[in-house]
C-alpha cells in the first residue's frame, strides 16, 4: 500500500476479518491580510480551506463470501469489500463492515473591522463557511444482511461447534431471532 506524502496510515482490524487499512490525508490553507486604516480602525480579512480524505479497506471479497456460505436472495452485491454481520449468542460476532471512502472540507471567508475609542473597543464583521462532505459505500455491509440469534446453546454444544469450526449460517437459519436484508 502506498501512502501519499503528508498523510498517515493506521492499521486496525478484527480477529475474524484480519487487518484494516485506514489511510487519512489532512490538509489546510489559510491566508490573511490585516490592514490599519487609521490609528483606531483595523481591518482583518481572511480566507481558508481545510479538509480530509479518509478510507477504510480490508481484504474480503463479497462475491466469494456469499458463495462460500451459500447466501441467496440478496440484492446486488456492494462494490469494494464487505462482510455480513452474524451475531449469535455465545459467539464472537463477525462485525459486519465494508470498505468506504469519505471526503470533507470547509471553505471560509472572514472579514471584520475593529474600532477603538478610549477604553472602548467594537468589533464587527462577517464569517462565511461552506461545508462539504461525501461518504460512499458506508452501509454496503447491510446489503449482505444481518443475522442475529439470541438462542443460547448449551456450553458443551457451543464448545463443540467452535472446535469443529462449524459454519454459522445453518445455525442462524435454524434458530434465528432476526434476519434483515436492506434493498
Amino acid at each position: 500500500m502506498e501512502v501519499a506524502p503528508g498523510s498517515s496510515s493506521a492499521i486496525a482490524g478484527s480477529a475474524l476479518l484480519g487487518a484494516f487499512s485506514t489511510p487519512e490525508i489532512d490538509f489546510g490553507f489559510t491566508a490573511a491580510h490585516n490592514y490599519i486604516i487609521s490609528a483606531s480602525i483595523i481591518n482583518e480579512a481572511r480566507v481558508g480551506y481545510n479538509g480530509n480524505h479518509l478510507a477504510t479497506n480490508f481484504n474480503a471479497n463479497p462475491s466469494q463470501l456469499v458463495s462460500e456460505i451459500d447466501l441467496t436472495g440478496l440484492p446486488s452485491l456492494p462494490p469494494g469489500n464487505a462482510v455480513p454481520n452474524f451475531n449469535i449468542a455465545g459467539f464472537q460476532p463477525t462485525g459486519g463492515t465494508s470498505s468506504s471512502r469519505t471526503r470533507n472540507g470547509t471553505f471560509q471567508i472572514l472579514d471584520n473591522v475593529t474600532w477603538t475609542k478610549g477604553e472602548h473597543t467594537i468589533k464587527v464583521g462577517a464569517d462565511y463557511r461552506y461545508l462539504t462532505g461525501h461518504s460512499e459505500n458506508v452501509y454496503a455491509n447491510y446489503r449482505l444482511g444481518q443475522y442475529n440469534s439470541t438462542e443460547r446453546l448449551p456450553a458443551s454444544a457451543a464448545r463443540r461447534m467452535r472446535t469443529l469450526g462449524i459454519h454459522l449460517l445453518p445455525f442462524c437459519w435454524a434458530f434465528p431471532t432476526k434476519r434483515i436484508w436492506t434493498r
